[in-house]
């Protein structure tokens, strides 16, 4: 069994199935806070006139306060938190590319190069290349087929550039499927060897099918993430255009909800691109590699959790 949380900023749990101990020293301490005399109800099977007699010999030796007990059930309580692993991520770790990555498929179908707004899948697409810190990014754009413009690269800058340059005359081909799409971004995360990647469909929902809901099931399957961006159509555009096929956000949606991502517009840009961020710690505090990425801080809470243990040796507690 693991399990890795986002405990507050950069710190993090990486064994917090732990903390389950926490809630069964509670309900240990209010037992024991309850004990009828501190004697384990000794004194209630004792007759009153021979406990004085019995205490005066030494034989019985009441607690000096109920709270005797609070000295190990803390200590306890703070190696259960030692051993949830809360953790920092280490900076000098070795960077392994490999571990992760995100893959961007632009929808270029007529509806989205054509409808008026494909400035805004541009600015979407390059807002995020500048704000997914150090997860190398890939670029596949699509209508009818896909086309790989980028293999997942650390550079991200260098995606600037053909980003920037899309127009409506940019693909050979119409039509949109994007489960072609979707299909090619799993297989360049299998081919990479990566272990947990996250693909953002920028698009305006036009063809999503079964196909592509598959699709997404299976890289959510194998430890993916899908997030969409709807780019809707220009309402002008569109009324001048009747015969293209009218945006589809709540088929988005659903993808989205299929792949364990977020589904947004292009107001959305700052959850998704924190998202990202914070998905790929995520990923690597629960990798088998969280040990060399990761300072495990539980050590010094033991040093801690010592403390209250110095109590038990006191005289006469």
């Amino acid at each position: 069994m693991s399990g890795a949380v986002d405990l507050f900023q950069d710190v993090w749990l990486l064994r917090v199935y732990w903390l389950a101990g926490l809630p069964v020293l509670v309900l240990l301490f209010l037992w024991l806070r309850h004990k009828r005399g501190g004697l384990a109800g000794w004194n209630a099977v004792i007759d009153t006139a021979l406990m004085p007699v019995l205490t005066a010999l030494g034989h019985v030796a009441y607690p000096q306060s109920r709270w005797g007990h609070l000295a190990p059930l803390s200590a306890a309580a703070l190696l259960c938190l030692a051993l949830s692993g809360p953790a920092r991520q280490n900076d000098d770790a070795p960077s392994f590319q490999n571990l992760d990555g995100i893959m961007l498929l632009m929808d270029m179908s007529p509806s989205v190069a054509k409808g008026g707004n494909l400035d805004d899948a541009q600015a979407a697409a390059a807002y995020l290349l500048e704000r997914v810190g150090a997860r190398p990014v890939g670029l596949i754009l699509y209508t009818g087929d896909p086309f790989l413009v980028s293999a997942m690269t650390i550079d991200t800058a260098t995606l600037e550039g053909p980003i920037a340059v899309l127009d409506v005359e940019t693909m050979p081909s119409v039509g949109s499927r994007p489960e072609r799409a979707l299909g090619m971004a799993r297989g360049l995360f299998k081919e990479a060897g990566i272990l947990s990647g996250d693909v953002v469909l920028i698009s305006d929902g036009g063809g999503l099918n079964t196909a592509a809901l598959q699709e997404t099931i299976d890289i959510a399957k194998e430890g993916g993430r899908v997030s969409t961006i709807f780019i809707p159509p220009a309402p002008e555009v569109a009324d001048a255009n009747p015969e293209m096929p009218p945006p589809d956000e709540q088929a988005l949606e659903q993808l989205a909800d299929a792949g364990g991502g977020l589904a947004i517009d292009m107001k959305g840009l700052p959850d998704l691109s924190g998202a990202l961020r914070g998905s790929r710690t995520e990923h690597l505090a629960k990798s088998e590699l969280a040990p060399l990425l990761f300072d495990d801080l539980g050590r010094y809470l033991v040093l801690f959790a010592m403390i209250p243990v110095l109590f038990l040796f006191r005289r006469g507690r």
